[in-house]
């Protein structure tokens, strides 16, 4: 009851909460039969939520006990399908608890159904991915036992954010092609520990081709820096939903270029992009203004007026549950891989009820007014999103207006002198004349 109630919701939640989602592949899940889905897992909770509300299948979590605190919060994790898996931190009385959870995906499987399993097994705030864990190969073999199925297909998918930690940014979410454990049962009869060990590393493979990942720790910066060089970024203030594979394939190979530079080559390449984006910090600035070099029209001035009267009035609306998320975020998370599941579920849960406690007031007081709320403030609630993105993209574009002709273009000098760098270290190739992002204006509007 409330998985289906909330999936709508948290639908529109990650729209408002993501500037861009790039998804490709979501043809690619099977429909009716037994499906397990091996995610990477750098937050909290976004990943199963974000996958429960836009792939085509009800899914079943596999996630941390300890999360499970009381009888209430119980009962509420398992209405979303949440099922508790404990670690040995937990204690041993704990763990003896995992053979009922196991039991229960067995058992969503073997009645054709979808469990997700975090293939990493403890989620981490980085750009990377770790080690995996044998668990769904392990359960998938046991449900075709138990449940004398002929086949449960395994299905590898690749999650990846700008920045995991941060509202409005971009999430990057690319699944593979499913593949069957059918063919690997009598090897599993023989040899069970080596056959969990081929399928699992079979996961990896499929998850090592859609994970951006930075080798060493200390490169994290200057991979960071790369991929706001090649980023491909459609110039939008609306929500983007796009199946576009060449905007996380870019960032991929730029990483995996990066890993394969000795200590020296990156070294040079950490000293030519330091002063530009240092630069960018001191003014305030974002690469991708550099990028587009923009400037403000006469009709975005004019659109400029109604939008700052307009929205101040709009967001004082959605202000209390917004604000409040942001309080509880900063005052009980403590762990960064919490921020960003912490923050979108409290501002969601707060701006619903704030919704619906003002619709049925409005409803019992006025009638009409309240049934013309609860239609017009879900409205209103993305265009201030929207004008909110706008608003931000003229702020940014105002600070690069007012910059001197000759700062901006040896900051767009710059620019290409660093991407030129990276390309010609990383073995890419050339950059076409005009194409480092400064010799064009763009225009916003």
């Amino acid at each position: 009851m409330l998985y289906t109630l909330f999936r709508p919701i948290t639908r529109w939640a990650f729209l408002a909460f993501f500037r861009k989602i790039h998804i490709t592949g979501l043809d690619r899940i099977p429909r009716d039969q037994p499906l397990i889905l091996t995610v990477n897992h750098p937050t909290a909770f976004v990943e199963p939520c974000f996958l429960a509300c836009f792939g085509p299948r009800v899914l079943h979590f596999m996630t941390r006990g300890d999360v499970f605190t009381s009888p209430f919060v119980r009962w509420l994790l398992r209405q979303v399908h949440l099922i508790p898996i404990y670690r040995f931190h937990d204690g041993f009385a704990a763990l003896r608890l995992n053979e009922a959870s196991f039991a229960k995906a067995r058992k969503i499987l073997g009645r054709r159904g979808t469990i997700l399993i975090m293939a990493e097994g403890k989620m981490g705030h980085e750009k990377r991915l770790r080690p995996l864990q044998k668990g769904a190969a392990r359960i998938g073999f046991g449900a075709m036992d138990e449940y004398h199925l002929e086949d449960v297909m395994i299905q590898p998918i690749g999650i990846n954010y700008t920045y995991a930690e941060r509202a409005r940014k971009e999430i990057m979410v690319d699944v593979a092609e499913p593949f069957s454990l059918a063919g690997y049962v009598e090897e599993y009869r023989r040899q069970p520990n080596q056959t969990l060990g081929v399928v699992t590393d079979r996961i990896r493979t499929a998850l090592e081709q859609r994970v951006i990942h930075i080798d060493q720790k200390q490169d994290e910066a200057l991979g960071e820096w790369v991929l706001q060089l090649v980023r491909i970024r459609p110039a939008t203030i609306l929500p983007v939903v796009e199946g576009n594979p060449q905007v996380l394939q870019v960032e991929w190979e730029a990483m995996t270029r990066l890993n394969g530079l000795d200590t020296r080559a990156k070294e040079q390449l950490r000293l030519e992009m330091t002063p530009y984006f240092q630069a960018l910090e001191e003014r305030q600035l974002e690469d991708e203004v550099v990028a587009r070099n923009p400037h403000l029209t006469a009709g975005s001035r004019l659109l400029r007026i109604p939008i700052l009267v307009l929205h101040p009035l709009v967001y004082i609306c959605h202000w209390p549950p917004v604000q409040l998320g942001r309080w509880i975020t900063r005052r009980t998370v403590r762990i960064i891989e919490f921020r960003s599941s912490v923050l979108l579920g409290s501002i969601m849960v707060g701006w619903a009820l704030w919704w619906l406690g003002w619709s049925t007031v409005l409803t019992v007081g006025y009638s009409w007014i309240g049934i013309l709320f609860l239609v017009v403030f879900p409205l209103s609630a993305g265009w201030s999103v929207v004008s909110g993105e706008w608003l931000r993209q003229c702020g940014q574009a105002r600070v690069w207006q007012k910059l001197a002709p000759e700062v901006r273009q040896h900051l767009m000098d710059q620019r290409d002198m660093v991407k030129r760098k990276w390309l010609e270290v990383s073995g890419t190739g050339s950059v076409p004349e005009g194409s480092g992002g400064g010799s064009q204006d763009a225009e916003l509007s």
